[in-house]
């Protein structure tokens, strides 16, 4: 997920009570005390437009962040993980800052224009996703069932809400311009759940439930229309008008489709057919376009 500064204030940030109602606490601290490195924006690719470069990881055992110019066809590696898969990308362009979660799925790290690689959370817990919105990120801790905010800094720790369904559960998103978050589970069933909740921490509820549908590997919400665009295994993607009705196939008949993204009103994502592949298309599916091919799995992606 890509995230700029709107034109109009952010919506307040989103202040969630958990399923029981135990309301938002405070849990310690672990990332940077240095507060002071985020406050302007990194000066590199200052004269390159934010649409130039993509950003994927790939590799399984060892993984590599990739940055590709889209003008040239070049990719080069920014950073090489020896720990495992790279996943859960997300792009600051304001600070030129990139937030992923590192191969031990239990660090949450922050790459700051072509400076070093640093953890900003940290600890023995399985962190499955992280989501940015303004100048906070929320994350996933499957461990423990909840979704925690913290600053970009890793500090200023929230648990904003605990619930079973997380841990059944692949992935979160957000609206951006509702402050609505969203995540979906099956609970190992064939049932398909799909929570939200807003933003003054109301309305916690079962948005809807699909019968006989795969668990997604990845979910992102189209911030104009206000749906959930989701993928499973069997290479397909489909969209929830989230109207009570069952969600459409947009894109079909692909390869093991594992991450997706939106950037200004277009759909991304990344497959496995012979090699790995990543396309783009707008967000009803239509005018497929092929971005990139190599041998090596995609495990994150972001504009």
């Amino acid at each position: 997920m890509t995230y700029t500064s709107p034109k109009s204030p952010l919506l307040p940030f989103i202040v969630l009570l958990s399923f029981a109602l135990i309301g938002c606490s405070q849990v310690s601290t672990g990332g940077s005390s240095d507060e002071s490195n985020l406050n302007n924006p990194a000066s590199s690719d200052q004269t390159v437009s934010d649409a130039t470069y993509m950003y994927y990881a790939h590799g399984v055992g060892t993984a590599d962040l990739m940055r590709k110019n889209m003008e040239t066809g070049n990719s080069e590696s920014i950073y090489h993980d020896s720990t495992g898969y790279i996943s859960s990308l997300s792009r600051h362009i304001d600070l030129n800052t990139l937030f992923f979660i590192d191969g031990t799925q239990t660090k949450i790290m922050r790459k700051q224009g072509d400076s070093v690689v640093e953890a900003i959370v940290s600890g023995t817990d399985r962190i499955l996703d992280v989501v940015l919105v303004g100048d906070m990120l929320y994350y996933l801790n499957v461990t423990t069932r909840q979704i925690i905010r913290c600053n970009l800094n890793g500090n200023d720790k929230t648990v904003m809400v605990q619930n079973s369904s997380l841990a059944s559960t692949k992935a979160l998103t957000i609206n951006r311009l509702t402050g609505i978050l969203y995540w979906v589970a099956n609970f190992g069933g064939s049932d398909l759940y799909v929570y939200s909740i807003h933003s003054d921490g109301t309305h916690f509820q079962i948005h809807s439930i699909h019968s006989d549908m795969d668990l997604p590997m990845d979910i992102v919400a189209d911030d104009v229309s206000d749906a959930l665009l989701w993928v499973v295994g069997d290479g397909r993607i489909y969209r929830d008008n989230l109207d009570g009705q069952m969600p459409e196939i947009i894109i079909d008949d692909r390869t093991n489709i594992r991450v997706i993204t939106t950037f200004e009103g277009m759909l991304y994502w990344a497959e496995y057919t012979t090699g790995d592949t990543i396309f783009k298309a707008t967000l009803d599916g239509n005018s497929i376009q092929l971005l990139h091919s190599d041998t090596s799995g995609h495990t994150g992606l972001t504009m």
